[in-house]
């Protein structure tokens, strides 16, 4: 068959630059992990979806909104580990996470690439305790930077966040597929 790619021109209405100074460590590294854990203080509007660069939308993102409209943040849960053996992440062990943040029990394993966030008191805790979460100089199992999922998981899990287990045979929220916490969009 025939493949038809199109680029569309967006239009940017305000451009925010982040201070590279500020998400950088001791050793010069920018930390990208950091930055995306501070994502809060630049969100301008009530509400407000962040989406990676390196992902691709294919379809409209009103339903987007319309699925969250209940929520103060919205992820992309992919599991929710009880245990070590249900734990499935890649960049720190189930005895890191309960080292580093003293949580066990129901811990959600997200995918930041889409983040919708409200701009009110509830959602700005939920950021304060993941911007919290952050470790000068970690290096994970999988690479030599914090990775923000792990801030992000450490949070959902100590503020006890509703967080559903995604229902759907699709283990992780790929491709033309997106489930907000647990809720396949």
């Amino acid at each position: 068959g025939l493949f038809v790619f199109f680029l569309f021109a967006l239009r940017f209405d305000n451009i925010i630059e982040i201070a590279k100074e500020d998400y950088t460590d001791k050793k010069g590294m920018f930390q990208p992990g950091k930055a995306k854990l501070n994502l809060y203080k630049y969100f301008n509007h009530k509400e407000n979806l962040f989406i990676d660069a390196d992902s691709i939308c294919i379809n409209e993102l009103d339903s987007v909104f319309d699925k969250c409209k209940d929520l103060n943040v919205g992820l992309q849960v992919y599991n929710v580990a009880t245990s070590k053996d249900t734990w499935a992440c890649k960049w720190a062990t189930y005895e890191q996470l309960d080292e580093f943040y003293k949580v066990s029990g129901e811990v959600p394993e997200i995918n930041s690439s889409i983040i919708y966030s409200k701009k009110n008191k509830e959602a700005e805790k939920f950021w304060k305790q993941a911007a919290s979460n952050f470790i000068e100089n970690f290096e994970s199992l999988w690479g030599t930077r914090f990775p923000d999922e792990l801030g992000f998981n450490a949070a959902a899990a100590k503020m006890n966040y509703d967080i559903k287990i995604p229902t759907s045979g699709d283990h992780y929220p790929i491709a033309m597929t997106c489930d907000i916490n647990g809720e396949r969009l």
